[in-house]
């Protein structure tokens, strides 16, 4: 079964049916799929959100300076 964003109206992404693996392909691809309880289990939630609909918009804060003497890692 085809696998649709949960705002599949405004940003129309879908993960075609790839039989049991289509959720392994949607989650590998950056979506985000939940099927279980809420968080006081009294509903049972199915929550399916494109990687677009699903980014994080925050600036990361600044790398801290390098210490005295310190070395890179590769």
């Amino acid at each position: 079964m085809n696998l649709y964003c949960d705002n599949y109206a405004t940003c129309r992404s879908v993960v075609y049916d790839q039989d049991a693996r289509t959720e392994i392909v949607a989650r590998v691809r950056g979506w985000k799929v939940y099927d279980g309880p809420n968080l006081d289990g009294t509903k049972q939630l199915k929550v399916v959100l494109c990687r677009k609909c699903c980014r994080d918009n925050r600036d990361l804060p600044p790398a801290p300076p390098a210490l005295d003497g310190q070395e890179g890692l590769f």
